[in-house]
């Protein structure tokens, strides 16, 4: 697959064989993100341990997604199509569509859906997304769209509730 996006999009999406995408919360990567799901999502892995022995598509259902969501476990975030996310990810205020999400762990995943924890499997750096690590805590995430690329906001800040009634879509 990734023989295919160096030959569409060029050298510059090309994973090193050695190396895990791990950065400190205070870097600010640009990476991208490819997706056959039509998701991207941020969690602490910490955060869906009790999800690992769940079936691998436990989040296809909308009625489980939501429950996470509102748990503050875990932002899913429905693209509207497959394929390569330009993506930055930032510490800023002022995101119109904002999270709250606890990092119990404080190692956060930023990836593709089809990444998410369960069927006995978590995600790995030599399967795509992203890795960070931040103090275990209370964050916000934002997130904003502009044609291709996302901008996903970490800041931490004081818990809230997700009130979330319908699957998030950007």
């Amino acid at each position: 697959m990734m023989g295919l996006l160096r030959r569409w999009f060029g050298k510059r999406y090309e994973r090193p064989d050695d190396t895990e995408d791990v950065f400190s919360a205070n870097l600010q990567p640009k990476s991208g993100i490819y997706t056959s799901t039509s998701t991207i999502v941020v969690y602490d892995l910490g955060a869906l341990k009790h999800r690992l022995d769940d079936d691998v598509d436990w989040w296809a259902d909308p009625a489980e997604e939501l429950v996470e969501i509102n748990r503050r476990n875990l932002m899913i975030v429905g693209l509207g199509g497959d394929g390569f996310y330009d993506l930055d990810v930032v510490n800023e205020d002022g995101f119109a569509r904002r999270y709250s999400l606890s990092f119990p762990s404080g190692r956060v995943f930023i990836g593709p859906g089809e990444m998410l924890t369960g069927g006995g499997d978590e995600p790995a750096p030599q399967h795509g997304g992203m890795f960070l690590d931040f103090e275990p805590g209370d964050y916000t995430v934002g997130i904003e769209r502009i044609d291709e690329r996302l901008r996903i906001s970490i800041t931490r800040a004081i818990a809230f509730e997700n009130m979330v009634t319908e699957p998030i879509h950007i």
